[in-house]
């Protein structure tokens, strides 16, 4: 909640307005949020950056609190705990997950920001689209209007890194909900979960591309000696993931 005021308030100061905050459930975990899409209309892009920030920067501040009562409290056994649990949880859980520009949380928007491109994460996926479409399956397409290299490589680098990021957090979600569910014989939800991410991250984005190909008549355009080595590459690595088991050492 205290993250939450950091970004409203933020807002406020710098002369946007704040229409809503409420709660929202992640992962069947309550979570507060708080709208400050006007941070947007102002022209500085400090200033959106501060706001994105504040969230982070006052977990920080309570972070280095509740440090401090932990270093303080070793005869309160109790109090010692919980500053040690809050110590953790404000800062580094916050800069794993809410400082990472990988995800749409605060370190995105600031990264977004500071580079002065906004939609990063859906533009970097167009143009490596693009590259798909170009060199993996022959079909040329409308050439970009001029970009400087390092924003080309930062685009494939960010949609690349991102994109396996995704696959990483919500493999560890859907093991965590199937061990959860477990015990209470739900193994099946932990199943729907599982088919529905790979609908989303995979079976929709395939959808898409093939609508669109087919949609405006670029299915003939393909290059058959491209798609035929695209294809078996991309059966290869799934072979790989999904059949050839990876060695563990065991510690004894």
């Amino acid at each position: 909640m205290i993250h939450e005021f950091g970004h409203g308030l933020s807002c406020k100061n710098f002369g946007g307005e704040v229409h809503e905050m409420g709660l929202l459930f992640l992962c069947f975990s309550p979570c507060m949020y708080c709208n400050v899409s006007d941070a947007w209309t102002l022209p500085s892009k400090w200033k959106r950056i501060i706001i994105s920030f504040a969230g982070i920067y006052v977990e920080l501040i309570i972070a280095a609190i509740a440090t401090f009562v932990w270093w303080n409290t070793p005869a309160h056994p109790f109090i010692n705990n919980m500053s040690l649990s809050l110590m953790v949880v404000c800062s580094v859980s916050t800069v794993v997950f809410n400082a990472n520009p990988l995800m749409r949380y605060d370190g995105y928007y600031i990264l977004a920001d500071w580079l002065e491109i906004p939609n990063l994460r859906d533009r970097s996926n167009r143009f490596l689209q693009r590259l798909f479409m170009d060199y993996c399956l022959g079909i040329e397409v409308q050439p970009e209007q001029y970009m400087a290299l390092w924003r080309r490589v930062m685009f494939v680098l960010y949609a690349i890194i991102s994109y396996v990021y995704r696959w990483v957090i919500t493999f560890s979600i859907l093991y965590f909900m199937s061990q959860f569910l477990k015990p209470y014989k739900l193994g099946v939800v932990s199943g729907m979960l599982a088919f529905a991410a790979a609908g989303s991250m995979i079976g929709w984005p395939l959808y898409r591309l093939g609508k669109n190909l087919h949609k405006r008549g670029r299915l003939p355009d393909m290059k058959p000696v491209r798609v035929t080595i695209t294809t078996a590459v991309i059966a290869a690595i799934l072979f790989f993931v999904l059949f050839v088991p990876v060695p563990v050492s065991r510690v004894r």
